[in-house]
């Protein structure tokens, strides 16, 4: 598996940890990669890469991630086809984006401010879910499912202890069940690369 912007490694780590695949990540990050290399001993091995360039042959990976990043990318459609570079024929790819049209972030800051969610992001992309699809799907990758993202159920008691001391988090894993796909804050992206025709 490999974590295109992994941070300090955490998801190939619970990919190792939970299912034995054998990890990587890269990030831009020189300081993450550190701390992944030190922290994640034994899980895998990390790089200081671009998404946009990713240091791997062709088809080196069963399982391709991207969690929250491809929407800071300088050319998302290059990050897109590197991704689909490096998987392979059968492999899977789970790139989680954000929406335009979240009920809870975009829209309701629009509401109540006239502006759109602002973040420190240097570079922050939103799409809607169609104009998501129709980048993917133009990069060589084919969308096998989308699922909506808002609020992950706490799975320990700390968990659940951290959403009574932020009770809008609360809210918003209530609400959850009800919020149409569409307005959801992010989509995750269950791809498969394309199938290319000959010409």
């Amino acid at each position: 598996m490999l974590d295109v912007a992994c941070g300090i490694g955490v998801l190939p780590h619970f990919a190792y940890q939970l299912y034995g695949l054998e990890s990587y990540g890269v990030d831009l990050a020189l300081t993450a990669m550190k701390i992944a290399h030190n922290e994640r001993e034994g899980v895998g091995r990390f790089f200081v890469a671009s998404g946009e360039q990713l240091p791997f042959a062709n088809a080196s990976f069963d399982y391709v991630t991207c969690i929250g990043s491809l929407e800071h990318f300088q050319d998302m459609r290059a990050g897109i086809s590197e991704m689909v570079r490096v998987l392979r024929s059968d492999g899977t790819a789970c790139i989680l984006v954000p929406n335009t049209y979240s009920i809870l972030g975009n829209v309701y800051q629009a509401l109540k401010t006239g502006m759109s969610t602002i973040d420190s992001q240097p570079l922050q992309r939103y799409a809607s879910r169609g104009e998501w699809t129709i980048l993917f799907e133009a990069n060589g990758l084919h969308v096998v499912r989308t699922v909506k993202y808002e609020r992950e159920l706490p799975d320990s008691l700390s968990d659940a202890r951290w959403y009574l001391y932020h009770p809008r988090a609360m809210v918003r894993l209530l609400l959850t069940p009800w919020i149409p796909l569409n307005l959801a804050s992010c989509f995750v992206y269950i791809c498969r690369p394309a199938v290319r025709k000959e010409p």
